[in-house]
């Protein structure tokens, strides 16, 4: 799937995966964040995982040398938002990418952790889809049960 397909160019979601060593992606159907993290040493292998929303990126920061203590504090952190589901990111092959990228950076079980990863994502947007047909929370249907009923 290109670019043109998706409506936006992939380009700079490519240049950023293949260059950052921090990275966070937001999404618009779940609250938790992407990290990324590529950097590595011999007890801290990269970090693919999901995390919570930050308020700001001074949280951000500091949450990211929380998660990885034994390493510096990165120098910045590259933040995109990713427009569409997590099954779009894989038939774009954005998510092979994030694959590839963790994998060359090294540690055993980078593709398992990768391939976990995804799947936590595809059910965040689950769970949100379910809030939202239920109601509540943060959504109101847009029909209600009989009380009757």
């Amino acid at each position: 799937m290109a670019g043109d397909d998706l409506g936006f160019d992939l380009a700079p979601i490519l240049n950023a995966i293949d260059t950052a060593d921090v990275l966070i992606v937001r999404f618009p159907y779940f609250d938790k964040r992407l990290l990324i993290d590529v950097r590595a040493s011999e007890l801290d292998p990269p970090a693919v995982q999901l995390v919570p929303q930050a308020s700001g990126i001074e949280e951000r920061f500091r949450s990211v040398k929380l998660a990885r203590p034994r390493l510096p504090v990165p120098e910045r952190i590259v933040s995109f938002q990713w427009p569409r589901h997590a099954e779009t990111m894989a038939a774009a092959g954005v998510w092979q990418r994030i694959v590839e990228r963790v994998v060359a950076a090294g540690g055993s079980g980078a593709a398992r952790r990768c391939e976990e990863t995804l799947e936590q994502m595809r059910a965040e947007e689950r769970r949100e889809q379910m809030r939202a047909i239920r109601g509540g929370e943060r959504y109101e249907t847009l029909w209600e049960r009989d009380a009757a009923g």
